[in-house]
């Protein structure tokens, strides 16, 4: 398993307006989904035991594991909700259960890195989920994009710079 978290630079995102360098910005061109996803998401094995799933993700709250088959293609994306939802009864069957079994009635929709961040948003949304497996041309894993990675770029992108904004007062002013 591997873990890596995304961080959104402001910088990453130089020139994809669609105004030339110096003038004001008119609307933002969307940046493609390579540019914004996690490229070392945390990953399990499809054969992996629900208590082995539950290991990797117990106490990072918010976070995807990125379920996969032996050609490190991805099968699905679990976080610690699904996990608690399908733990079943008993000491030891949690040791016995394969996490794909909590992929079975799924799709398994996945995103392309040169695919647009508006693609990718629209395919979160018509899945129903908060985070899409990123793939290369043969199916393979190359990163993860959660509906985090989009609000985090709305907010560097659309946020006033550092020097703009207002200051926020302390807790104990407010």
């Amino acid at each position: 398993m591997s873990t890596a978290s995304a961080t959104l630079d402001r910088s990453a995102l130089d020139g994809a307006t669609g105004s030339p360098a110096g003038e004001q910005p008119t609307r933002p061109r969307c940046p493609s989904v390579a540019q914004v996803m996690s490229r070392r998401p945390a990953t399990v094995d499809a054969d992996a035991s629900l208590f082995s799933a539950w290991g990797h993700l117990h106490g990072r709250h918010g976070e995807h594991l990125v379920v996969i088959d032996d050609a490190a293609r991805p099968l699905g994306v679990i976080d610690e909700r699904d996990i608690a939802l399908a733990w079943p009864p008993g000491p030891v069957a949690a040791h016995h259960l394969p996490v794909r079994q909590l992929l079975r009635f799924r799709g398994h929709p996945r995103v392309l890195g040169s695919d647009s961040l508006a693609t990718a948003a629209q395919a979160l949304i018509a899945a129903h989920a908060d985070a899409l497996p990123v793939v290369d041309g043969d199916g393979r894993l190359t990163g993860l994009l959660t509906a985090r990675h989009c609000v985090e770029l709305i907010a560097i992108t659309f946020a006033p710079r550092a020097e703009t904004r207002p200051a926020v007062p302390a807790v104990d002013e407010r």
